[in-house]
């Protein structure tokens, strides 16, 4: 049996968006199982968050990272980059991964 699996990205687009979207149009075109929102008003991520099953966070550097703490204040359990500083925010309170590499698992 398989797993109904939906990714929704939230965020402005970035210098990388280029590449993100050449990426949904190649993996899923008809936008069945993945969706790119863009930018959402702040006030209007509490519903986003609400109906999220877990939370991912995925930079490469942060100074804080106000969208790690957004995720665990809605209490979703989280993957994460494992680059500082999100592990001394997030502790053992979540797992973590490479985000430089998509196979690599990080205990």
């Amino acid at each position: 049996m398989g797993l109904h699996v939906v990714l929704e990205l939230v965020g402005p687009p970035a210098a990388g968006i280029g590449r993100l979207k050449e990426a949904l149009n190649r993996l899923d075109p008809e936008r069945v199982f993945i969706t790119y929102r863009g930018a959402v008003p702040y006030e209007k991520l509490d519903v986003i968050y609400a109906a999220a099953d877990i939370g991912a966070f995925a930079s490469s550097c942060e100074n804080m990272p106000n969208i790690l703490l957004e995720g665990m204040a809605a209490g979703l359990p989280m993957a994460c980059s494992h680059m500082g500083p999100m592990p001394e925010v997030l502790g053992d309170a979540g797992v973590y991964f490479d985000p430089e590499d998509a196979t690599r698992c990080v205990a």
